[in-house]
């Protein structure tokens, strides 16, 4: 996994993420810690003006590394 994460599903589940951090599946973070054996990673969220809104324990098949070719996409945070 490189240091950007992107959520793939969702964090516990989708109601759940949404109330408590307002992250929603393509939102990117940076990996700040690596589970054992990459079984999960530490991924914190910040603004676009360097605030964090959250650091969240995700598991392997709920991030995935970016890609080439892909673009980030700019939202509102949704109020928590």
């Amino acid at each position: 996994m490189s240091d950007a994460a992107v959520v793939t599903a969702a964090v516990k589940t989708p109601s759940e993420i949404a109330a408590e951090y307002g992250l929603s599946a393509g939102d990117i973070g940076t990996v700040v810690l690596v589970h054992r054996g990459a079984a999960g990673y530490e991924v914190e969220f910040t603004s676009l003006d360097g605030d964090t809104i959250a650091v969240v324990t995700l598991m392997a098949d709920q991030v995935r590394s970016t890609q080439s070719g892909e673009i980030a996409h700019v939202r509102v945070l949704a109020a928590a």
